[in-house]
């Protein structure tokens, strides 16, 4: 499943996927800790 998953997208997309995942994380990490502070 996973592998057929990888197979149909390009490396293109999965970066596009990394980034945006990678946004989103920083994005609820500093408003977790803008929350403490």
């Amino acid at each position: 499943m996973l592998r057929l998953l990888m197979a149909g997208m390009t490396m293109e997309e999965v970066a596009v996927n990394l980034n945006t995942s990678l946004k989103a994380f920083t994005v609820s990490v500093l408003r977790f800790m803008s929350g403490w502070g």
